[in-house]
């Protein structure tokens, strides 16, 4: 009985120690989700559905001649990513209406990470955690691989300027720019500060290994999903960053920490 006593106190302690540098993660994500919200405000901008239904790409190869080449696919047969990064504005997955089943290989990010993600302390220097946190996994991934999603709260531009002067004055801003779809277009943030996964914790990178892309996955949404890929194959441990593109802030500065080799020291 002692022993049974001792083990289990050891298999506690082990777990604590392999756990514990998660316990500050409730006080960086208040909520953690696995798609995105959308803020009432955004929501009565947005209206109702506002495209037609897409065809499956497969399905309308099919129906065309062989020499007819316009169809262009978004992944091959593994999954993979098939264009160079930022060469194609949008990607349109198969949803319901797409003529398709399920199996469908134009449905990748509606199904979620199948790689094994960590959120780490990164960047150790004279004892201080100079970069904060990061995003890496214990798998080997290959280049134009699906890694995860930026998931967090749709605002409208105004709300994302009324935030963003808070966030700056906490010198910490989780706001990305996206652009939605439809006949009107409506520009947008995705807030992944109340609301988030560990995709706003990849951190930027001036040699990055991870570009980001825009995705719809339903016919009956005009909100886009930011993916990451990966920009070449990566192995296991090594953190995941992406170029943020930040354009420069007349009147202010921001330091990179990335570390790269061609790091630009400047994020803006």
């Amino acid at each position: 009985m002692v022993w049974l006593l001792l083990l289990l106190l050891l298999v506690r302690s082990s777990l604590h120690r392999r756990i514990e540098h998660l316990h500050a993660l409730p006080l960086l994500v208040r909520r953690y989700v696995t798609e995105c919200v959308v803020n009432e405000g955004l929501r009565l901008l947005l209206g109702g559905p506002m495209r037609d239904t897409w065809l499956c790409p497969y399905v309308e190869q099919q129906s065309q001649t062989h020499d007819d080449q316009s169809v262009v696919m978004a992944y091959n047969g593994e999954g993979r990513f098939l264009h160079p990064p930022h060469t194609v504005d949008s990607v349109y997955e198969c949803s319901l209406a797409s003529g398709c089943g399920l199996e469908c290989r134009n449905r990748l990010v509606q199904r979620g990470p199948t790689y094994r993600l960590e959120v780490i302390r990164c960047m150790e220097a004279k004892g201080k955690f100079v970069k904060g946190w990061g995003v890496r996994s214990p798998d080997f991934i290959p280049k134009g691989a699906f890694i995860c999603e930026y998931i967090g709260e749709y605002i409208s531009d105004d709300e994302a300027e009324s935030r963003g002067i808070r966030y700056d004055n906490q010198h910490m801003s989780r706001l990305m720019d996206v652009v939605g779809d439809g006949r009107d277009v409506v520009r947008m943030c995705i807030d992944a500060t109340r609301f988030s996964n560990l995709g706003r914790f990849l951190n930027h990178s001036c040699d990055p290994n991870c570009f980001k892309q825009r995705v719809f996955c339903d016919h009956n949404s005009r909100l886009p999903r930011i993916a990451f890929f990966a920009l070449r194959d990566i192995p296991p441990l090594e953190e995941l960053g992406y170029d943020y593109g930040y354009q420069d802030v007349p009147g202010k500065t921001f330091p990179c920490l990335c570390g790269a080799w061609n790091c630009k020291k400047l994020l803006y």
